[in-house]
């Protein structure tokens, strides 16, 4: 049975007060920002069905989601202050599991509020982009898993130290990508190859961009505690 989970992220309009606040220390638990933005944003992550017959793919697969808001302004001194309310969306659908394999696709869309967006020089175009909207498929692989072994291919959220998915906006990056992944008992290994990606850190209004004439490759290892 689909399966939809919609969570609206109230969290995610930052006051500025708050922001200041949370980056002096005041809170009794020391924190950053970016931690606080991170938790709120995160969909609820639910275990993958596996099905044995290829038509529980479809029948098993699910649909996820989430509403965003997010009001981000920045004041000058001496220049024009910039400022944006929008308000967005992550809508994805993913197949059950057979066989090891599984697949996805994800949409991610975000749009200005008119009255409480600058305009010209005063509009900040880092959630909506310059255009004041932005729509895009920001997810779309194939999946397969075996053991400690996870091969993915396609458009993909990556969480590495360099590239990341900085989802602290409306937007995530997401990247279209090869990886690979395996997991033992105290460390895992990640490789893979980054052909193109998008977002806030890749300028939302240039869309997809490549990293490089031939890609970007990376590599590492974590251990577990």
């Amino acid at each position: 049975m689909k399966k939809i989970v919609i969570a609206a992220s109230t969290a995610l309009f930052m006051v500025h007060g708050y922001a200041e606040e949370v980056a002096l220390g005041i809170k009794e638990r020391e924190h950053s920002v970016r931690e606080v933005i991170d938790n709120v944003a995160k969909s609820d992550e639910k275990e993958i069905y596996i099905v044995t017959e290829a038509s529980g793919m479809f029948r098993d697969g699910k649909v996820s989601g989430q509403l965003r808001a997010l009001y981000s302004g920045y004041d000058y001194s001496g220049a024009q202050n910039q400022y944006a309310t929008a308000m967005g969306a992550q809508i994805k659908y993913e197949l059950a599991e057979f066989h090891g394999f599984h697949a996805a696709v994800e949409f991610s869309s975000s749009h200005d509020i008119g009255f409480a967006t600058g305009e010209g020089v005063g509009h900040n175009a880092e959630i909506s982009s310059t255009e004041g909207s932005y729509t895009e498929l920001s997810q779309a692989y194939i999946n397969y898993k075996n053991g400690g072994v996870n091969l993915r291919a396609g458009r993909q959220l990556i969480d590495t130290p360099l590239a990341d998915s900085d989802d602290m906006r409306i937007i995530a990056n997401t990247f279209e990508a090869y990886t690979a992944s395996y997991e033992l008992p105290k460390f895992s290994f990640m490789a893979g190859k980054i052909i193109k990606w998008q977002g806030h850190d890749a300028g939302l209004s240039n869309g997809w961009v490549k990293t490089g004439d031939s890609g970007a490759y990376f590599s590492g290892i974590v251990k577990t505690c």
